[in-house]
C-alpha cells in the first residue's frame, strides 16, 4: 500500500514542529540573556527553554516515525506515536502547535489504517484473452469480433 499521504503530512508536521521547538528554545535563551543583562529574575525562562527541548525531541520522533519504512514495518505504532505527539504538543505549545499538531494527528490516523492487499497487474490477462480466442477458433465457434466483422460485410 502506498503511504505517501502519511509521509508527507507527518514530514511537514514534524518540520513545522521543529520550528516551534526552536522558537521556544530561542525564546528561553533570549529570556535568559535578558535576565543576566538586567540582573533581575525573570520567571519561567528555564521552563520555556525546557518546553522547547521537549517539542524539538517530540517533533524529531514524529518525523522519524512518519518515514515510509517505519510505517511499512509497523503502521499501528507509527500512527499511535504521531497521534500522541500531535496531542501532547497542544498541551505544551497551545496555539503555536495548531498546524503541526493537526498535520501529525491526520498522519497518525491515516497510518493506523490497515493496508489493503495490492492487486497485481500481470500480463497474464492479455494472454488469457488470446487463449480464449484461440480456443474458440479451434472449436469452430465465432468470437464476438468475428461475428461483428461478418455482420458488417453482409450489410455492404
Amino acid at each position: 500500500m502506498n503511504r505517501t499521504a502519511e509521509f508527507i503530512l507527518g514530514l511537514i508536521g514534524g518540520i513545522l514542529g521543529i520550528g516551534v521547538g526552536l522558537f521556544f528554545i530561542i525564546a528561553g535563551l533570549f529570556g535568559s540573556a535578558m535576565e543576566t543583562e538586567l540582573g533581575g529574575n525573570i520567571e519561567g525562562v528555564e521552563f520555556v527553554f525546557g518546553i522547547g527541548i521537549i517539542l524539538l525531541l517530540l517533533s524529531l520522533l514524529s518525523t522519524v516515525f512518519s518515514m515510509p519504512s517505519m510505517i511499512q514495518k509497523n503502521h499501528m505504532l507509527s500512527g499511535i506515536i504521531n497521534l500522541a505527539v500531535g496531542a501532547l504538543g497542544f498541551f505544551l505549545a497551545t496555539i503555536l502547535w495548531i498546524i503541526p499538531g493537526i498535520l501529525m494527528i491526520i498522519s497518525g490516523g491515516l497510518s493506523m489504517r490497515s493496508p489493503k492487499p495490492e492487486m497485481a497487474v500481470t500480463p497474464s490477462s492479455a494472454a488469457d484473452k488470446d487463449s480464449t480466442e484461440a480456443s474458440h477458433a479451434d472449436s469452430g465457434e465465432e468470437t464476438a469480433e468475428e461475428a461483428e466483422g461478418k455482420a458488417e460485410k453482409q450489410e455492404d
